[in-house]
């Protein structure tokens, strides 16, 4: 029966042959354009998912109202972060994030100096961002990384490319120093996996937080003490009990805006939580 089905499919092509290799054409086209959608809207749908604490994760947004716009960005001010905690026992926890573009990392001294560009691979985070997401860590102890000054945690392979070690020497640039440009010295505490590629936190290189208080380093950073001065590469996130609401949280971030604020300022600005 099969057989007899495909003879006369065959046939019929064979006596139709343009408008049935339209007809295929057509359907591969398709076929493959769905295929293509599919994909990037999988990529897309899929960033940071794979940290297991996503669903309690939140980024704090911010909205100035103008008089004739709304002015929205994932810029928060440095003190957020620090009022975030004090104020809320509802989140467990809470990280400042700055996403560094790129940056001269120095490597030795004197004649062994050697100089590497690293680009959009360098954030400054607070320790506990190594306690909201995942960071796999290969050497050194992630509870206690990043929070002395000048300190940072770096992938195994940027140290591999940085230091010239092998794969079985990772181990050894604990320990080491790399050099901020030549504005300051950090040393290395911590060995971690590659981020996966599918996150908004691609860094390679974290550095203390609180270290960036170098006028060459972030000039924006005194400056952004005050709660009136917003970056958009500061960030701050939070994670959350299991009983949060968003909703209400939402409302609580109103009083806060009063609290710290005033004049104009308090009647204009708001902060806001979105789901990671």
């Amino acid at each position: 029966m099969l057989k007899n089905y495909l003879k006369t499919a065959f046939r019929n092509l064979s006596r139709n042959k343009v408008y049935a290799s339209l007809n295929i054409i057509g359907l591969s086209l398709g076929i493959g354009c769905a295929l293509v959608i599919f994909k990037v809207i999988t990529y897309e749908t899929s960033f940071d998912k794979h940290h297991s604490n996503f669903d309690r994760i939140y980024r704090v947004v911010t909205e100035d109202t103008r008089p004739n716009q709304v002015d929205k960005g994932m810029g928060t001010p440095h003190p957020l972060g620090t009022a975030l905690r004090s104020d809320y026992s509802e989140l467990v926890e809470v990280c400042r994030t700055v996403y560094y573009g790129s940056a001269q990392i120095n490597i030795g001294r004197g004649v062994d100096l050697k100089k590497f560009m690293v680009e959009e691979k360098i954030g400054f985070v607070d320790p506990s961002f190594l306690k909201i997401f995942d960071v796999e860590f290969l050497y050194g102890d992630k509870i206690t990384a990043l929070t002395q000054p000048n300190t940072a945690v770096i992938s195994s392979e940027l140290a591999i490319t940085l230091f010239g070690v092998n794969d079985d020497e990772v181990d050894q640039v604990i320990g080491k120093s790399l050099g901020f440009g030549p504005f300051r010295d950090f040393e290395i505490v911590g060995i971690i996996e590659q981020p996966n590629p599918a996150t908004n936190f691609p860094f390679s290189l974290m550095l203390n937080y609180e270290s960036q208080d170098h006028p060459e380093i972030s000039p924006y950073f005194d400056e952004g003490k005050e709660w009136n001065s917003i970056s958009s590469s500061t960030n701050t996130y939070f994670l959350a009990n299991d009983n949060f609401n968003p909703s209400l949280f939402n409302e609580q971030l109103e009083e806060l805006v009063k609290k710290y604020y005033d004049g104009q300022s308090a009647e204009t600005r708001d902060f806001i939580v979105k789901p990671l």
